[in-house]
């Protein structure tokens, strides 16, 4: 007998098209907890950039893209005896982002330079101006997120991770050559906010979001559905040909995703209502109190109840 496989779904292999990063004053903001648009859908674009406190830092170098860190530091426990560790135990488990800005601009510059703004002077009557470089970089604490787009079936989905508080952890040196933008290569660890208790919380949406989780083998990216619903719960039909001669079905998990295509669907008297693959009801005979039910996954939804005249 043949061993049943999982297929693997490459079409479910997401790349970042676009990425930016933002960052603002720790000091006298609130933490972000999400960037979802809960209303509109996608990005909530009070929460960054324009006419926010979180400044987008502009370009950085292409091929090297944002580094994310995260590579726990796991001691292995070796104990006599045994030829295979007893114990696994994590020690660190730093957090951060490296990447390297092409574009001059005041935000930039103070990462790299770890200067505040007082180390600013006013600005001269022809535009110049000065800044006094500290001997030890002064340790500014920032509110971090980058931001990453893709698409799923031609719809938008954003990826993001959020660092409430950040400092820079590491600065590179700045090449000033002819064949190269002036770039200012650095690095921001996350800390834990106290105000969220969580060092980094990363998260996703937009449009295609639902498209995406309806797609995955395992029915889901987010928890496991504990329960599936149909809509209506009610309906009264005709057997004459109009309106309300047919009713088309929706069914949708625990987790509100629509899984109106990939149900099963039943009728408990189909010499009355009918029920199709897709879960659309029509009506062949008149009666009352006949259930269509919808199934997904290991659960089966309370009925819609049909009376048919």
């Amino acid at each position: 007998m043949a061993i049943a496989f999982d297929f693997a779904q490459p079409d479910l292999e997401l790349w970042a098209a676009d990425s930016r990063v933002y960052h603002g004053p720790f000091s006298g903001t609130t933490p972000l907890l999400s960037l979802e648009d809960t209303v509109n859908g996608g990005i909530d674009r009070t929460k960054i950039g324009s006419g926010t406190k979180m400044q987008y830092v502009g370009n950085y170098e292409k091929k090297a893209g944002v580094k994310l860190s995260n590579k726990p530091t796991i001691n292995k426990i070796m104990s006599a005896g045994r030829g295979s560790p007893t114990a696994y135990i994590p020690s660190e488990a730093e957090k951060g982002i490296t990447y390297d800005p092409q574009q001059l601009n005041l935000l930039n510059l103070q990462l790299a330079w770890g200067f505040t703004p007082s180390a600013i002077s006013t600005v001269s009557s022809k535009g110049g101006f000065t800044i006094g470089l500290p001997e030890l970089p002064a340790m500014s604490q920032w509110r971090t997120v980058l931001l990453a787009q893709t698409t799923y079936n031609a719809k938008d989905v954003f990826f993001y991770w959020i660092a409430n508080k950040a400092l820079v952890s590491d600065r590179q040196d700045i090449n000033v050559l002819d064949s190269d933008t002036l770039n200012h290569p650095v690095s921001l660890g996350f800390l834990t906010d106290p105000a969220v208790g969580l060092p980094v919380i990363f998260g996703m949406c937009g449009d295609g979001l639902k498209d995406l989780v309806a797609a995955t083998s395992d029915g889901s990216l987010y928890q496991a559905s504990t329960a599936t619903t149909i809509a209506p719960t009610t309906k009264a039909l005709t057997v004459a040909v109009g309106a309300n001669h047919t009713q088309q079905l929706t069914v949708t998990d625990s987790n509100g995703v629509d899984r109106t295509a990939t149900a099963t669907y039943l009728s408990s008297d189909v010499t009355k209502v009918t029920v199709s693959a897709t879960g659309l009801m029509t009506a062949v005979a008149t009666g009352t109190g006949i259930n269509v039910t919808a199934t997904y996954g290991a659960f089966t939804s309370p009925p819609c109840v049909c009376s048919i005249t």
